[in-house]
């Protein structure tokens, strides 16, 4: 416990001031952190029985990460969001599935599904900072995934006894579930009443620009603390669904952690199994769902 709080006592602070920071300084950490993402997951289909090619998916992890940044700016960059979007669903489905595949058409799977699932999930973080009002979306993604690990990790160590997913996770509870999702609506209304209290701007600018990627969603006022928390609540779902799937990857690899970057809490795709399911999320599921409530209460 005392390592996990000293290194998040560091940590956190430098996350917070990389994404505050924003510009290629963030581009560069999410490519840094996709790579290491990617090694950790080609160890594990190595330990599966996959032998993937882990300098080409480290290196295309990392690439279509940092690419988000060119994205956000294309009045294009919808399409490529979708399509990219589509191939990491499809790896996500096809890796679990790749340790059934023997020789090169197993390797070749295993190497095309971590790129496009790890670089492809980052790749949409990035488009999110690189947008008008990105650091603000950023920042609420990450305060509610951290609340949501945080109340599930409290509430299951104190009453946890219903077991949520023993054949995958087997500490995680029904109870803690509830927690963290607590946690998060109640970060998502701390996270509008702030917002309130900012400049007169805050919650009447538009949260998209009317050109790039996420061009869809505009002319609409920064969503009030009710809307956030629905958002919080949707956001803690999925997730928690990241947590789980790489729990299952990691049981079919017979690890405990990724890896060891972050001492007392395993490696880089332990933090991030939530946020890079939540930045898709919070794209197509939370930032839609608010748009069509705006348009009909407008």
């Amino acid at each position: 416990m005392l390592r996990r709080t000293i290194t998040a006592g560091v940590g956190l602070p430098v996350l917070l001031g990389i994404v505050w920071v924003g510009g290629y300084w963030f581009t560069a950490f999410a490519a840094l952190i996709a790579g290491l993402g990617a090694w950790e997951l080609c160890r594990m289909a190595s330990a599966w029985g996959q032998r993937p090619v882990m300098l080409a998916a480290v290196a295309a992890a990392a690439l279509l990460a940092a690419s988000g940044q060119v994205a956000a700016g294309l009045d294009a960059g919808m399409v490529l969001l979708i399509a990219v979007a589509g191939g990491g669903a499809a790896a996500a489905c096809l890796l679990p599935m790749a340790h059934r595949l023997g020789g090169r058409r197993g390797s070749a799977l295993a190497t095309v599904c971590i790129a496009a699932l790890i670089g492809g999930t980052l790749f949409h973080g990035v488009v999110i900072r690189h947008s008008h009002d990105g650091l603000k979306w950023l920042l609420f993604a990450l305060i509610v995934t951290f609340a949501t690990d945080t109340g599930a990790y409290l509430l299951g160590r104190a009453i946890g006894s219903r077991k949520l997913a023993p054949s995958i996770s087997p500490r995680k509870t029904w109870e803690g579930a509830a927690g963290g999702l607590g946690a998060a609506v109640f970060a998502g209304a701390m996270f509008g009443w702030v917002q309130s209290l900012g400049a007169p701007d805050a919650m009447g600018g538009v949260y998209w620009r009317a050109e790039g990627a996420l061009s869809s969603w505009v002319q609409y006022p920064f969503p009030s603390a009710s809307q956030l928390m629905a958002a919080a609540a949707i956001l803690a779902v999925t997730g928690q669904l990241g947590d789980l799937y790489v729990s299952k990857l990691k049981r079919l690899a017979g690890f405990g952690d990724s890896g060891s970057v972050f001492p007392g809490h395993g490696g880089a795709l332990d933090r991030m199994d939530s946020i890079m399911f939540n930045v898709v999320a919070l794209i197509y599921v939370c930032l839609a769902a608010l748009g069509a409530l705006f348009r009909l209460s407008v």
